[in-house]
């Protein structure tokens, strides 16, 4: 298969929203005194959150924008994601999506790693394999509802060989997760 801009547009934007959307579960708000009515605004009142928060099978959604620098500029541009990960509790997350951009669909397998701190927030690094080789996203959110739901955002993009600048995300992303 010859992989032109288009596909690698897909490929990247696919991974990069379902590699978001992998990192954190959602299903159910209940709102809290003091948080604009969004629960996601705050991580818990209560604290006990921990990796075994996080654990089961997700249906996820996101979308976003691809921004990257030269030389893969051409893949700049609207992107949107939707697929299942699981989260082993332990720290472990592994899943597949479908990338749609710019009228193309590509499947995006996908492995990674995840940290829940007490108060919610979580740290996610998800990798994947892409017509542009290994790329690896990393994700910020919080968890919700014991667990059951998740807001998260791309916070950095990483692709071996290929250099960022200094502070450049390369993808700006959100999505949500609900436990299956």
């Amino acid at each position: 298969m010859r992989w032109n801009i288009g596909s690698l547009r897909s490929a990247f934007s696919l991974f990069a929203v379902f590699a978001l959307l992998l990192t954190l579960p959602a299903s159910s708000l209940l709102a809290e005194e003091g948080n604009f009515g969004d629960p996601a605004l705050q991580a818990t009142k209560h604290g006990n959150y921990s990796n075994h928060n996080l654990r089961g099978a997700y249906v996820a959604q996101s979308t976003g924008t691809v921004n990257f620098p030269p030389p893969l500029s051409d893949l700049n541009g609207p992107c949107a994601i939707t697929g299942r990960l699981v989260a082993d509790g332990y720290g472990n997350i592994s899943g597949s999506g479908i990338q749609i951009n710019n009228g193309m669909v590509m499947p995006m397998p996908f492995t990674g790693t995840y940290e829940v701190e007490e108060d919610g927030t979580i740290s996610a690094t998800v990798t994947g394999e892409t017509p542009l080789g290994q790329l690896s996203v990393e994700y910020y959110g919080i968890l919700f509802d014991g667990g059951k739901q998740a807001k998260v955002t791309a916070v950095g993009v990483s692709i071996p060989g290929i250099p960022f600048p200094p502070g450049f995300v390369g993808m700006t992303t959100t999505g949500s997760f609900v436990r299956q």
